[in-house]
């Protein structure tokens, strides 16, 4: 679609006008339009072709690349582009990954740039496994050229979330009686695209005393003369022992698979046959 300045004129004897004629494109590509001179007294209109190559609004991103490193999964690292529109045109833009199931995010996925203008697009990543992850950033231009970031992470750390024991490290079950069953119940989830195996495993053991240790040789003649008195309390110290090796805390179940996305309820139990603090880490 064309439009002339002057639309109708008349041109004195040796003399020219100069006509300015505006062009306005719908398509992109090489365009051909004619234009028609009529001219009084001519039968034959004149004609001249009007030749142009339509582009679209230009815009330039200033990373072809970000490397986000090593990141600690299930938390949220962003990186920042610059897309700057270099036209005299407003550049309508859309940005999304190439898989469907990304651990990058676009905040502003949508936009439109005013001509000169430069805006900055964050961009999250959250990474859900231990492992090296690859992407690409489409940029769509709209009638424009597109634009690609290639973008990779590597994931470290763990999976297995738990919102209860994130907010408090240790599990007290405050103050209670003795020789009763306690529960408290957390939420397990696996988070992450493996399969998972979850074992609970206490890092202490009962402490047990050595039989085979000997006394000093001035408590030999000791020993033998309160032999019958030993024998008499090896019932109630063969109890105590036992009362001591036993623990306080059980987790049911104590080994779960988990799959990926899923999760399950897990039980913590408290019950102590002696008074005092208990405690025992795992």
């Amino acid at each position: 679609m064309f439009t002339p300045d002057i639309k109708s004129g008349v041109i004195e004897p040796r003399q020219r006008q100069i006509v300015q004629v505006s062009l306005k494109t719908e398509i992109l590509g090489q365009i051909r339009v004619p234009l028609d001179i009529k001219l009084e007294g001519v039968p034959v209109p004149v004609r001249i072709q009007l030749l142009a190559q339509s582009i679209g609004p230009i815009v330039k991103v200033d990373r072809e690349e970000i490397d986000y490193g090593s990141v600690e999964v299930l938390k949220d690292k962003y990186e920042q582009i610059r897309i700057k529109n270099e036209s005299k045109i407003d550049a309508e833009y859309t940005a999304f990954t190439k898989n469907k199931e990304s651990i990058w995010k676009v905040v502003q996925r949508h936009g439109i740039l005013k001509p000169d203008e430069e805006k900055v697009v964050d961009i999250c990543c959250n990474a859900d496994e231990v492992q090296k992850f690859q992407d690409k950033l489409h940029i769509i231009i709209n009638n424009g050229v597109d634009l690609e970031v290639n973008l990779q992470a590597k994931g470290t750390g763990y999976t297995l979330f738990c919102k209860q024991l994130q907010e408090a490290k240790n599990i007290d079950f405050g103050t209670e009686y003795t020789h009763k069953v306690i529960p408290k119940q957390f939420f397990l989830e696996n988070r992450g695209r493996k399969q998972m195996k979850i074992t609970w495993v206490r890092q202490v053991k009962p402490v047990k005393k050595d039989k085979n240790e000997k006394a000093p040789a001035g408590e030999e003649d000791k020993k033998k003369q309160t032999a019958s008195q030993s024998q008499l309390e090896t019932a109630t110290q063969k109890q105590e022992n036992e009362e001591d090796q036993k623990f306080v805390f059980t987790v049911i179940p104590e080994t779960v698979v988990l799959n990926p996305k899923m999760g399950i309820m897990v039980e913590f139990r408290a019950n102590s046959s002696q008074v005092g603090k208990m405690q025992e880490p795992w």
